[in-house]
């Protein structure tokens, strides 16, 4: 029933707008009946009535808040090209237009749309317009979604190295659809994969290590596919092998972005499982980041295939189901499975020992520092660290007077090299090419950081960190957090490296923090993690029966 239908006792009225991220928030006021009546809300097209349901309602008396996440909300994908009103519905389907209370209404130069709406850049000279309007004629808000695109050129012949890249996909999206087709699905076979780890660890390392310690290898076929780094090409044979692979899984886990199985059409029984490398939700990722440097696009398929994802707890499931573009009942707070050593004492004994002996220098040292940063940059193919930021003098001076060691990892994507001058070699440790920056953090006794996740795996050692933070609001503006930075992290924040030089010789730590971050940001404080991702995914046992 429409607008103009007679007897509808009921309206309603936005009070306020704001944008989080990808996430438009929407509250104001029901007026009319709310005590035995049940309200809706959804997005109607005008030209071709198509609905959208609002599925992130909240009511509490006549104050409602909707949300709406222009990523998924229609059928896991974005609102399509239109004019969109917003509508709210009766128990008996009668409906009205959703209107601005007086307060957002026009008010001249400062109009609401142009303070709302907001423009997501999609790709070079592409833009994902959502602008938010009012209807001067009943002060009813609509949205006006639209696609803005470049202008098509004209196709340029191409090179022999496109037109064998292009050979080299036909090939692989033909071998994929072949073993998809041929071999039938078992429910037991499960494949570990990335393109930025040459063999098996971290995440993927934990699940398939404890999957052959309960000897599950044995009722399950387990492959693996890795690549040196993601710069690298794979070889020869894993061409064949991956897609090969990819066809006939039943369970595909993978703890990073992993562009080749992004690409590809999986039966509905094919499960394809994000470990996610990193720990919690500290900077944003993924769909977050929209519009950004080096974010997924809007219209593509990077990330939306994931079936399941996991996290350390509870209150970070809305960031990851927001980032990767999927519902939130299909992330699983387990854990993290590459936390599991950190509650393993023979692990950490023995990690302990083969990291003296790589590194014999730190064994007579009286304090170990690690230096680990995160990149900047938009990703893979820019991604650097500002060197100009260390201070090596003052450092090693700090050391030679503390009979400390500092070992520097430097993130893994970084492409400028970290060059330690040769007069430090005694006190200064280059262990960027150490894969593994979790086992380092079991000799460290203070985390130099700044906007790493790594600050999750070390509040599990109960041990102070500092944050050199010196391009904090440049670091915003490119990439931001989920949390406010400096409410967020575990320790003191400094901005220069006078600063933290100061902060290691006074131990100005502010420790109390790191109990607190670790109880908030850890469902679980026994280890376990493995198991859990084998339990309730692989076995689909319920989480009541372990």
């Amino acid at each position: 029933m429409g607008e103009s239908n007679i007897g509808i006792s009921f309206s309603a009225s936005i009070h306020e707008i704001e944008w989080e991220r990808v996430k438009l928030k929407i509250s104001g006021l029901i007026e009319g009946s709310v005590k035995n009546e049940k309200y809706t809300f959804s997005l109607k097209n005008e030209k071709t009535n198509t609905i959208i349901p609002i599925k992130q309602i909240g009511i509490k008396g006549h104050a409602f808040e909707l949300i709406v996440n222009v990523t998924t909300i229609y059928e896991n994908d974005r609102i399509p090209d239109g004019k969109w009103n917003v509508i709210i519905s009766d128990s008996n389907n009668n409906e009205r237009k959703v209107k601005l209370a007086s307060n957002l209404k026009y008010n001249g130069k400062n109009a609401f749309d142009q303070q709302f709406s907001k423009d997501f850049k999609s790709g070079p000279k592409k833009f994902y317009k959502f602008h938010i309007e009012m209807n001067k004629k009943d002060s009813s808000i609509y949205f006006d979604v639209f696609f803005e695109h470049p202008k098509p050129k004209k196709a340029k012949k191409l090179t022999l190295k496109k037109r064998l890249a292009n050979v080299r996909e036909d090939m692989f999206d033909w071998i994929f659809n072949i073993s998809k087709k041929l071999v039938k699905k078992n429910g037991k076979r499960v494949l570990f994969t990335s393109a930025s780890r040459s063999e098996m660890g971290g995440n993927l390392g934990a699940v398939h290590d404890r999957l052959v310690e309960r000897g599950l290898d044995k009722e399950y076929k387990l492959y693996q596919v890795f690549k040196s780094n993601i710069h690298s090409r794979s070889s020869w044979l894993d061409k064949f092998k991956l897609p090969f692979y990819l066809g006939i899984a039943d369970y595909i886990f993978i703890e990073d972005f992993q562009p080749m199985v992004n690409k590809l059409e999986y039966d509905n029984k094919t499960e394809i499982i994000q470990l996610w490398h990193a720990n919690g939700a500290f900077k944003t990722f993924g769909y977050s980041r929209l519009g950004k440097p080096a974010s997924p696009v809007i219209d593509g398929f990077n990330h939306r295939i994931y079936t399941k994802a996991i996290t350390s707890s509870k209150h970070v499931i809305p960031y990851y189901a927001e980032a990767f573009a999927m519902d939130e009942k299909n992330v699983i707070a387990t854990g993290i499975p590459k936390t599991d050593i950190f509650f393993d004492e023979e692990y950490r004994r023995t990690t302990t020992e083969k990291i003296h002996n790589i590194y014999p220098q730190i064994k007579n040292a009286d304090k170990v520092i690690l230096f680990g940063p995160t990149f900047r940059g938009g990703g893979p193919k820019t991604a650097y660290y500002p060197m100009n930021k260390l201070d090596f003098e003052s450092l090693a001076e700090y050391c030679r007077k503390h009979n400390a060691i500092a070992i520097f990892k430097m993130h893994f994507l970084v492409k400028n090299k970290l060059e330690i001058p040769e007069q430090y070699a005694d006190i200064f440790i280059d262990a960027t090419d150490y894969r593994e920056i979790n086992d380092i953090l079991f000799v460290a006794d203070v985390l130099i950081t700044d906007y790493s996740s790594t600050v999750y795996e070390y509040s599990l050692l109960n041990k102070p960190m500092l944050f050199y933070a010196f391009d904090l609001e440049e670091y915003i503006s490119a990439r931001d957090f989920y949390d406010k930075f400096e409410d967020f992290v575990p320790g003191k924040i400094v901005r220069t490296f006078d600063d933290l030089i100061h902060s290691l010789e006074k131990e100005e730590y502010e420790f109390e923090k790191v109990e607190l971050f670790r109880q908030k940001n850890f469902e679980f404080l026994n280890g376990g993690a493995s198991d859990r991702v084998i339990d309730w995914i692989i076995l689909n046992k319920q989480q009541s029966e372990i």
